[in-house]
């Protein structure tokens, strides 16, 4: 990798710039030489942008600004890299939306998340024909939901194991598995639908094989690597996530070993 230049040469690099915010935003230019400066860079921390502005005060509202404006995305806390990257947004689906609407009429006080493993689909090299659906809610509720679906016609079941998914759920018409939700689980709202992140299907298909065993061996290592690479990820989310669910380091191990160009200091 090409070596940054060192910040006390950056003066005579970029000389014509006034490194502070106008009112309305940073310059057009400015934000060009931002880019240019860090092209190379694996992470960007708090420290660098405040060290490219010449600004020694505080630089929220322009890390913000640089955030707003697609410039950088954060991966841990302070730490930052250039916006190359797409934002992971899937759609919900005539099914998701339907999901939803029977749980917020129903049980408008429960807390619930929904995914669908088609998403991992364009991640994969040998694509499966089916897919389900995942329908997290708090624990309490596991059964009531379950049954709620039942008496909407949904085909769904209670967190089911490799066999029974492998002889039923698998060659079912667009099954809904319910589980337990994870307390403070990574997840996003779209068109008014809380779904899984990225992070969080990452970590879920990880660690529970028995219901996602057919995104595992070489598959799964598609599915990380093509995430990684495709998608903006925050570390902190999904490490944060992890640790919640397990209490080992192993999904590290099996990232530095099976996934490429990860910046090692940022699964610390």
């Amino acid at each position: 990798m090409e070596q940054m230049p060192h910040f006390c040469c950056f003066w005579q690099m970029f000389p014509i710039f006034a490194f502070t915010f106008r009112t309305t935003g940073m310059d057009k230019n400015l934000i060009i030489s931002f880019r240019e400066y860090f092209k190379n860079a694996e992470i960007i921390t708090a420290e660098d942008i405040r060290a490219f502005l010449n600004n020694d005060k505080d630089i929220r509202k322009e890390v913000h600004y640089l955030k707003k404006q697609g410039v950088i995305t954060a991966v841990k806390r302070g730490i930052y890299q250039l916006s190359e990257k797409k934002e992971f947004q899937p759609v919900p689906d005539a099914r998701i939306k339907k999901i939803n609407h029977l749980l917020a009429s129903g049980f408008p006080e429960i807390s619930f998340c929904l995914w669908s493993t088609e998403w991992l689909h364009p991640l994969m090299n040998l694509q499966p024909f089916r897919f389900f659906y995942i329908l997290e809610t708090e624990k309490d509720t596991v059964e009531p939901v379950f049954y709620q679906l039942k008496d909407n016609q949904i085909n769904a079941f209670i967190q089911p194991d490799k066999d029974f998914t492998d002889k039923y759920i698998i060659n079912s018409n667009e099954p809904v598995i319910v589980k337990p939700l994870i307390s403070r689980s990574p997840c996003q709202k779209h068109e008014d639908v809380v779904m899984a992140s990225l992070e969080k299907i990452l970590v879920d298909i990880y660690c529970e094989p028995d219901i996602f065993y057919a995104f595992q061996g070489n598959e799964l290592r598609n599915i990380f690597n093509n995430a990684f690479l495709q998608y903006h990820i925050n570390y902190s989310r999904l490490l944060n996530y992890y640790k919640r669910r397990k209490k080992d380091n192993s999904m590290v191990e099996y990232l530095l070993k099976n996934v490429e160009d990860i910046p090692k200091n940022l699964l610390k």
